[in-house]
């Protein structure tokens, strides 16, 4: 009995050996469509050190760079970590600083937000808001959310903001409050009870 159990182990293994090869040979001939490598995946690409340099006619406009940042190839945009957004005017050198946390490239659509903490700097001008967005076919961007202006001598608040890059004009709405001259904000709210 022993002898035929011991024939039954010799067999097993040879045939055992048989299969794996086999399968092998059957996986590595199969074509790549077959097995799923040609197929259009989504796929994330993380970057570290994102920088981005838009312009035409061999003039640069803006420029985004970010520490990190991801793109998610089926809805065609590039989400950023503390993204930078520079705004170049060449006619009088005139440059535009904006900063925050997070944002997000809509290549597609030629769109940019930011948020939260949104730091904006042009030349004595300072903006902060919780959140501003850019369209390169409107060439404005549009800040929402405590939006507060601050210029040598004067300091404004409201709900929304426009710049306009082109005229470099900057529109507030929804509850604005405008203060003249260097006030502190505890006479501020003094002046309100």
């Amino acid at each position: 009995m022993a002898l035929v159990v011991d024939r039954r182990k010799k067999l097993l293994l040879p045939v055992l050996i048989g299969l794996v090869l086999g399968f092998l040979a059957w996986n590595f001939t199969r074509q790549p469509e077959e097995k799923g490598t040609s197929r259009d995946i989504p796929v994330e690409m993380e970057l570290e050190d994102f920088e981005l340099v838009h312009g035409s006619q061999g003039r640069k406009s803006w420029q985004l760079k970010a520490e990190k940042s991801s793109y998610e190839k089926e809805k065609e945009r590039i989400k950023l970590f503390r993204p930078n957004f520079v705004f170049f005017r060449p006619e009088d050198d005139a440059v535009i600083r904006v900063s925050s946390l997070h944002g997000l490239l809509d290549r597609e659509k030629e769109t940019i937000q930011l948020w939260p903490r949104v730091r904006a700097d042009y030349e004595q001008t300072r903006i902060r808001a919780d959140r501003m967005e850019y369209d390169d076919s409107y060439q404005e961007l549009v800040f929402s959310g405590h939006v507060q202006i601050q210029y040598p001598d004067m300091q404004a608040r409201s709900g929304h903001g426009v710049f306009d890059l082109e005229s470099r004009t900057l529109t507030l709405w929804k509850e604005v409050e405008v203060v003249l001259g260097e006030e502190s904000e505890e006479k501020r709210v003094r002046r309100r009870e």
